[in-house]
């Protein structure tokens, strides 16, 4: 079946190519087939009475398939059907047999009864009877008793509750109070503190700035792109000038070589056709000798002979000649063209090729800065992340109790301290276990050094001033003491305090108070003088000397983290729950714990500025003498004494503290914000990058391509102009070698009649043919001269050309490079005036807000001497409600302890009566238990017996469910089985529906095309006839399988196959055998004129398109 689809697709593709061939026909008679019509008609007519039967055959088909799937549906009912009796028969058989199985246990349970009914064991077991009863009495008795105690425990912590309610309230008021009040202090200190805005304004200076450097950095960056631009477009102007010079040397060197080449193709036929001219006069030298011998006469004139006949080759072979010089003249033209047209493609290559590898420069650039910012952006989250596992883990857990205890202590007087120390000790030794040191990764991997001649930097200070302000300001915040702050002034006091101490080598146990009054006044600060200076300071609370401590050691280089350690350290063991240092002690497994005057100093209840709520400001740092830590605490407002002093200035400078982890959040959700989006610059660089590298790629590719396209095509072009040279030279030799033979012809025939003649003659013509021979023979000399030097010359052409060929070469390749060093110029031009436009924009955006924040900063300075009476009013108002707010908390205390211990009693009244209520149950418990026990005693015969009888009613019950079960089962099977042989049915049916489908589908497929093919056809016959009048011009005369062209008088033998025949005007006559010749083309044919046939053609691709449709190729198959 294969074979015969391609075998018919081919003979229509033959029909097609023959048919869309003949564009043209010129006829005046052909013979129409009316049997050809009869028939298509005839064929019509069988094709719709197989569509009918097809059409009742498909009827048939679908009324069976309806049939049989109504037949389906209800068998399948059935089968439903029965499958749920089937079901249903099955759970009523899993009910019996479990019914069966209790049955069965109930009997055996009945008669272990049975055997132990004995008298005796009925008698005891009503005894037991009794005695439960007893318990149960006892037992509800204790349980009325206890109900009675928690009722009276629960109007106890009710009256309780009350009191600590109102406690509570009056907590809750006062606070509020003190939020108020904070509030209005906090408002106060935020309208006359300018420090953050003199910051911004700082910080907003150094952001104009940079931005200013961007601007001059990117008008460089325009200035040196706009210079290179200029030296690469003055370096093309002369590889442009270079490239033209060297087109008109190749040009004049050309010019020179073919005069050169010309010369000697005429020097090298010179001395060719005198070589030949010399053998000829040579001939005729022993022509006339034969002559006058008498001899050769017959031979003589068999040489005329076969010259004549050389003539003739000749004249063929020039002929030829001439025409291969032509193709050859034309290929060497459209080579050179093409060597044009190539190098230009090449320029035009390379420099889209500059702009990709342009292009990609500055992708590759930006996603390498992507990288970076992305690296960037992660470190800073990464530091984040460690600076926020740090504070988590490093925190001082105090709890109300202690906090109230230290606030009474630093009030108390001695004795009091040592009551207090003694109340407490106990807490402060269990807060002091609970505080401990957390290490952080990140710390331990910075390195410290310090010693007397290199301090602790400003970074490490800082560090640690804000480490412990982190530690300390939740402690402060719940005392209502003020929170701590970091600011260059602090960092810089303790930096310059602790070298004091190295200065002073201090080798003293306690304060070097000269030294730090010392310090204090050089910056600004409050300071004691005379002996006082001595005796006092007012900054300064220290720890013990660092565990790293070493006695002579000269240089301590240590971490991060373990300064941190010893700070964490000397706070929580040596302030905050140490009771040694004031004597005020509580000895707790052989240490003393309790409170001293350091603890309540660095939270700001010291005795001199206890509840100071100015701004607090801390700095922390090591000496080198003992590695001691330094606690400086200053108030910005009490402290400063110079208001143009080192500190009043440096104050300003707030390093921003972490507000327990919540501030480095806040960074960390910002930097994770700030990653995101360079991440996702760092995705859109690669994506660029990508796209650019995959341009690049293919424009280096394409500049390979041009490169092996330029280079084939001056390989083609000096092929071209040495086959062009090849064929000019044989050219020139096939007309020399015709003028020769001609020429020898001539003399053959003149050497003919050279044995003509009289003796006298013949002897004279000896004598000439001598003379002639040896001027030839003189010329023939002074001809290979001039042969031997034209070679020369063109030998030096040649070389000149093939120089000015590779000068030119260079000086193209020059050009290309000269004008990608352009394009890149331009490219980073244009992207250097963008970036120069880009940070000019930004400068005056940071400009502009610069401004702003100046004259904010302005105006607030103004309003500053009223905003500070304001803030002192509020101050005070805020230390009265703190005063409140503790008084209420204490009162909350006493109501609180007040309300667990009546908690705690009404807890064991509620134990002692759930335990009562408990007995109580189990008692009852036990009674029934008992009470069963002698029932199924006294009466176990007759609870066996009905045990028995209903084992044996439920065995029949599970008999009968079985049998039904079998039953339902069976009719299932006969059901399915019923399903299975309509199923087969209805499949069957199917098959019939989709087989008659498409035999219907085809038929009427076939009557459509039909219909339209007629449709064309009576359209065609139409047009023909009313062309028919205008064939007078040109006549087809059919004579014996002969078409005869009347203009021409040529003819074409017509075979069995279709005979193209072309004549001089170009006029094609088309003949389709008689056998082969379809009907409308019997009605297309007698067409006059020069019109195509598209009828024809849309016949053949229909009749094509639906016998490729038929055999199944114009369309996959479906199943």
């Amino acid at each position: 079946m294969k074979k015969e689809v391609i075998k018919t697709t081919a003979v229509m593709a033959t029909s097609l190519a023959v048919i869309t061939s003949a564009g043209k026909v010129h006829a005046d008679n052909v013979e129409t087939n009316n049997d050809t019509e009869n028939k298509q008609v005839q064929t019509t007519q069988t094709t719709q009475q197989k569509a009918d039967q097809a059409k009742s055959d498909l009827d048939s088909a679908k009324a069976e398939q309806g049939q049989a799937q109504g037949e389906v549906n209800q068998a399948q009912a059935d089968v439903n059907t029965k499958q749920d009796t089937v079901n249903k028969a099955q759970a009523d058989v899993d009910s019996a047999t479990k019914n069966v199985e209790s049955a069965t246990n109930d009997v055996n349970a009945k008669q272990e009864v049975a055997k132990q009914a004995t008298s005796e064991n009925v008698n005891k077991a009503q005894g037991d009877v009794t005695n439960a009863q007893a318990d149960v009495t006892k037992a509800q008795t204790n349980a009325d008793n206890a109900t009675k105690d928690v009722q009276s425990a629960q109007t106890d912590v009710n009256q309780a509750q009350t009191n600590a309610d109102k406690a509570q309230s009056d907590v809750t008021n006062a606070q509020a109070d003190v939020n108020a009040k904070q509030d209005a202090v906090n408002n106060a200190q935020k309208a006359m503190d300018t420090t953050s805005l003199t910051k911004e304004v700082k910080d907003q200076s150094q952001v104009v700035s940079d931005a200013q450097g961007k601007v001059n950095q990117a008008q460089g960056e325009v200035d040196k792109a706009q210079a290179d631009l200029d030296t690469a477009s003055q370096a093309q102007s002369q590889a442009d000038k270079a490239v033209s010079d060297a087109q008109g040397q190749v040009s004049q060197a050309q010019s020179k070589a073919d005069s050169a080449n010309k010369a000697l193709t005429d020097a090298n036929s010179a001395v060719t056709n005198q070589t030949k001219t010399v053998s000829d006069a040579q001939t005729k030298v022993n022509d006339a000798q034969k002559a006058m011998d008498g001899t050769d006469l017959g031979e003589m004139q068999n040489v005329v002979d076969s010259l004549t006949k050389q003539v003739a080759r000749d004249e063929i072979d020039n002929q030829t000649a001439k025409a291969d010089f032509a193709k050859a003249d034309k290929a060497e033209r459209d080579a050179l063209g093409n060597t044009t047209i190539t190098h230009d493609a090449l320029v035009d290559a390379q420099a889209k090729a500059n702009q990709t590898k342009s292009a990609l420069d500055t992708t590759s650039q930006n996603l390498a800065q992507a990288k970076k910012a992305t690296a960037d952006k992660q470190s800073v989250v990464d530091s984040l992340q460690a600076q926020i596992n740090n504070t988590a883990k490093n925190k001082i857990v105090v709890n109300q109790t202690y906090l109230n205890g230290l606030k009474a202590y630093m009030q108390a007087t001695l004795d009091g301290k040592q009551d207090l120390a003694d109340a407490m000790g106990k807490l402060a030794y269990e807060l002091a276990q609970q505080n401990q040191y957390q290490h952080s990764d990140a710390d331990a991997k910075v390195q410290v050094s310090f010693s007397k001649d290199q301090p602790l930097s400003d970074e490490v200070i800082k560090q640690l001033s804000l480490f412990v302000a982190e530690l300390l300001n939740p402690i402060r915040a719940q005392l209502g003491t003020g929170e701590l702050t970091v600011n260059q002034g602090s960092v810089d006091f303790a930096q310059a305090v602790a070298k004091a101490y190295d200065d002073d080598n201090w080798q003293y146990y306690g304060h070097d108070n000269e030294a730090i009054n010392r310090v204090a006044g050089q910056m600004g600060l409050f300071a004691y003088t005379g002996e006082r200076a001595k005796q006092a300071q007012n900054y300064e609370n220290n720890g013990g000397g660092a565990d790293f401590y070493q006695p002579n050691t000269k240089q301590y280089t240590t971490t991060l983290d373990k300064l941190k350690e010893n700070v964490y350290n000397d706070i929580v063991k040596g302030m905050l729950f140490n009771g040694s240092i004031g004597k005020n002690v509580n000895t707790v497994e052989g240490n003393s714990y309790g409170f001293n005057a350091h603890g309540g100093s660095i939270l700001g209840l010291d005795d001199t500025r206890k509840y100071n709520v100015g701004t607090k400001a801390v700095g922390v740092s090591f000496d080198s003498v003992h590695a001691v830590p330094h606690f400086l605490s200053l108030d910005n407002n009490l402290d400063v004494v110079d208001p143009n002093g080192t500190y009043a200035k440096e104050m300003t400078q707030v390093y921003t503290t972490n507000n327990g982890g919540s501030d480095l959040q806040t960074k960390l959700s910002q930097a994770q914000a700030d990653l995101n989006t360079a991440k996702q610059n760092q995705a859109s660089a690669q994506n660029a990058y990508d796209k650019a590298k995959q341009a690049n790629d293919s424009a280096q590719q394409a500049v390979v391509t041009a490169q092996n396209n330029y280079k084939q095509a001056q390989v083609d072009y000096d092929k071209a102009w040495e086959n062009k040279e090849s064929t000019a030279n044989a050219m020139v030799n096939a007309q020399e070698a015709l003028d020769h033979s001609k020429e020898q012809l001539a003399d053959a025939q003149q050497r003919l009649k050279a044995y003509e003649g009289s003796q006298d003659q013949l002897e004279a013509n000896l004598a000439n043919a001598k003379q002639d021979l040896a001027s030839k023979q003189a010329k023939l000399a002074d001809l290979q001269k001039a042969q031997a030097s034209a070679k020369v010359q063109a030998d030096s052409a040649k070389q000149a050309l093939d120089s000015a060929k590779n000068t030119l070469a260079n000086a193209q390749s020059q050009l290309a490079t000269k004008k990608q060093v352009v394009a890149s110029a331009k490219n980073t031009l244009d992207t250097a005036k963008t970036k120069l436009a880009d940070a000019k924009q930004d400068l005056t955006s940071k400009q502009a807000k610069l401004a702003d924040l100046q004259a904010k900063l302005t105006k607030a300075q103004t309003q500053l001497p009223a905003l500070q009476e304001a803030y002192t009013k509020a101050s005070k108002a805020l230390a009265d409600a703190k005063v409140n707010l503790n008084n209420a908390k204490f009162a909350k205390e006493v109501a609180d302890s007040k309300l667990v211990k009546a908690k705690s009693a009404l807890a064991q009244k509620q134990e002692t009566l759930s335990q009562a209520q408990s007995e109580l149950d189990q008692a009852k418990a036990n009674l029934v238990k008992a009470q069963t026990t002698y029932y199924n005693l006294l009466n176990a015969p007759k609870l066996l017996a009905d045990a028995k009888a209903n084992l044996t009613k439920a065995q029949a019950d599970l008999k009968t469910k079985q049998d039904a079960l079998t039953v339902a089962k069976e009719a299932l099977d006969e059901a399915q089985a019923n399903l299975d042989a309509k199923q087969a049915v209805l499949d069957s049916a199917n098959v019939k529906v989709v087989s008659a489908q498409k035999v219907y589908d085809t038929y009427q497929s076939q009557l459509e095309l039909e219909a339209k093919l007629a449709k064309e056809e009576a359209k065609a016959q139409a047009d023909a006839e009313a062309k028919q009048v205008q064939a007078n011009k040109q006549q087809t005369v059919k004579t014996n399988n002969v078409v005869v062209l009347r203009n021409t008088g040529k003819n074409a033998k017509v075979t069995s196959d279709t005979v193209v025949s072309q004549v001089k005007e170009d006029k094609v006559v088309v003949s389709p055998t008689a056998k082969e010749t379809p009907k409308h083309m019997g009605s297309v044919l007698p067409q006059t004129g020069e019109t195509t046939n598209t009828t024809s053609v849309g016949y053949v691709l229909a009749l094509l398109a639906s016998i490729l449709g038929f055999f199944g190729l114009a369309k996959p198959k479906k199943d």
